[in-house]
């Protein structure tokens, strides 16, 4: 009732996938399922493919899906919109930079304080 086994193969031309069941002995069917993020939903359904075809032991089932190829993107550049943008972002490039508030602790306190208990450099 001990086994284990891969599959692995090309999605499609930008993906591909590999499937692994690994499984060992169980009074009961007990199945775990390991899925990317992305795929959550279909749990389920490798939940009921797994009670399908098998009728007991402790089955552990990982589904792992890699990018092979980046799609390529159409872009298509409206100039009246982008005549109007690029400007106004030239201009913000050149305005002084707020503080960063993300920063060290330092940073934030720095800003955080009122006028009067502000630390200077």
């Amino acid at each position: 009732m001990t086994g284990f086994g891969r599959t692995a193969g090309a999605l499609s031309s930008r993906f591909f996938v590999a499937v692994t069941a690994k499984s060992v002995n169980h009074r009961f069917l007990e199945a775990g399922v390991r899925l990317p993020e992305y795929l959550w939903e279909l749990e389920p359904l490798v939940r009921q493919l797994a009670s399908d075809t098998f009728a007991r032991g402790k089955v552990d089932i990982s589904v792992r899906v890699q990018r092979t190829a980046q799609p390529e993107y159409s872009v298509r550049i409206n100039e009246q919109i982008a005549n109007a943008v690029v400007p106004q972002l030239r201009a913000l490039a050149t305005e002084p930079r707020q503080p960063d508030l993300q920063g060290s602790w330092i940073e934030r306190w720095k800003v955080s304080k009122p006028r009067e208990l502000r630390y200077e450099d």
